[in-house]
Order: structure tokens, then sequence, then C-alpha cells
């Protein structure tokens, strides 16, 4: 028994429209891939560069304490390179000097009182 002919036609119009929109429905399919493909290179591209300024902000710290930070010693030899000066040497002449005013003070405190005279 044949098929009628209002099926054949049903049936050859569904084929021919699966066929037309077989390259769309590809072509979609594509285009969603390649765009969920670059929002992934995005998301790698952002926790990269977040990575890059944790590593960037912690190297800057340790840069701006050395350079904020210096030990006595570390200071003074700085001083000593830099301008030939000896702190040394200051806090030697400071302790003499302080030396020689209280043996002044001393002095003066011990001098007889006049006698009338």
């Amino acid at each position: 028994m044949p098929l009628p002919e209002e099926v054949v036609q049903s049936v050859s119009s569904t084929n021919f429209k699966s066929l037309g929109d077989g390259p769309s429905f590809y072509h979609n399919l594509a285009m969603s891939n390649a765009v969920n493909q670059q929002n992934l290179a995005a998301q790698n591209s952002i926790a990269q560069q977040q990575a890059l300024g944790t590593v960037l902000t912690a190297a800057v710290g340790k840069i701006v304490k050395a350079l904020t930070e210096a030990d006595a010693e570390e200071a003074v030899s700085l001083n000593k390179v830099m301008s030939g000066d000896d702190v040394a040497q200051k806090i030697a002449s400071l302790i003499g000097a302080l030396g020689f005013g209280q043996i002044g003070a001393k002095t003066a405190q011990t001098t007889p009182p006049p006698t009338g005279g």
C-alpha cells in the first residue's frame, strides 16, 4: 500500500528544512564554543593579573621596608662613608666637653669664700 501524497510531501519538507537549518545550527554551535573559550581565556587572564598584582605588592613592600628601616650600625657606617665623619670621635669630644664643664662646676662649688681683707 503506497503512502499518501500528503505524508510524502510533509516528510520531504521536514527533511529539506533540516538540511537547510543544519549549517546555521553548526555555525551557532561553533560560535557558542568560541565565546566559551574567550570567556575562559578572560577569566584566566584576570586570575593571572591578580596573582601578579599580589607578587608585585609583596615585592614593593619588601623594597619599601628595606629603604625605610636601618639599624644603628648601618646608619653609623653610612654616615662615616658618606661624610667621612666619625661619630665615635664626636661622642668622645662631647664626653670630654661635658667632663670639663663638670670640673669647672666643682671648682666653683669648692672655691673658698673670700675673707675680709
